[in-house]
């Protein structure tokens, strides 16, 4: 069963056309949600889990309609938003002794599980603490703690790693690892590729709509441009792209005689995942003008 499914889905705000006709399944292990600020990530999590309201179409979480999710269902699911928001006069220890009577199944089977993820996010030292008053960091492991405590078959985390430091931000990475290890399946967004995609087993990447649903090998494949060349130089050639990338400006083709023909071979780079995820929404953006 696909824990996840979008049928013919389009979601609007306004005039503004965030999801147009749009169909997803999710796949079993890691997927990466990728999209830049305002693509419509958060929107899509929340219509995957009964938050969002789409305007047509239909979307099925655990095979319910996610509009009329039972508490079977709903105990199955973990989500860690962007925004923590925990009450002034409330501990940490008392939020996970709250959220351990919500979920957990009393038969043992989450203990280890919890055990683990509690070590790796150092979540003990945190317990006798109001959560109001932790760091932006903290917050993102005490969150991320509490979504997976019952031993979800789903969690879905939205931008986990935002504006945090690097010693916390692998604390998450390695706690994705492990969750994924025990067979649940995850979601897990952000806006810079970079972040997930040496641990992500599908890519779903939006742009105006879904622009790439598939496998890290076939993102890899449908947008095979191997070379660039940074240069204000301009070339007419229908196999060569020309984008920018921070604030750089670069030809793109997927041979390298191509750019040879112009350039110093020596001058010619092999190109980067980010490079083909600027390639990717170039290419959607030219479509849709």
């Amino acid at each position: 069963m696909n824990e996840i499914c979008f049928q013919s889905v389009t979601k609007m705000f306004g005039k503004k056309k965030i999801i147009t006709n749009g169909n997803f399944n999710l796949n079993d292990g890691i997927t990466f949600l990728v999209g830049k600020n305002g693509a419509g990530k958060t929107t899509f999590i929340k219509m995957a889990t009964g938050l969002e309201a789409v305007n047509e179409g239909k979307v099925m979480l655990f095979g319910q309609p996610v509009q009329r999710l039972g508490n079977a269902e709903k105990l199955k699911l973990g989500l860690q938003l962007q925004n923590e928001a925990f009450l002034r006069s409330v501990k940490v220890k008392e939020y996970i002794g709250l959220y351990s009577s919500l979920y957990d199944k009393g038969d043992g089977s989450a203990v280890n599980l919890e055990n683990d993820i509690k070590e790796i996010l150092c979540i003990d030292e945190l317990l006798n603490q109001y959560a109001y008053t932790l760091s932006g960091g903290e917050k993102k492991r005490l969150s991320l703690f509490l979504a997976i405590i019952g031993h979800k078959e789903l969690v879905i985390l939205d931008e986990p790693t935002a504006g945090i430091d690097v010693e916390v931000k692998d604390k998450i990475i390695a706690t994705i690892q492990y969750l994924k290890k025990q067979k649940m399946n995850i979601i897990v967004s952000s806006h810079d590729l970079d972040e997930f995609y040496n641990i992500t087993d599908s890519l779903l990447i939006l742009n105006k709509g879904i622009l790439f649903d598939g496998s890290k090998e076939e993102f890899e494949e449908k947008y095979n441009y191997k070379f660039k060349i940074c240069t204000d130089k301009k070339i007419e050639d229908k196999d060569i792209v020309i984008g920018n990338l921070f604030e750089k400006h670069y030809l793109y083709s997927t041979n390298e005689e191509k750019l040879k023909k112009h350039f110093p071979k020596e001058t010619i780079e092999k190109t980067t995942i980010k490079d083909l995820y600027q390639i990717a929404l170039l290419q959607s953006e030219r479509m849709d003008v």
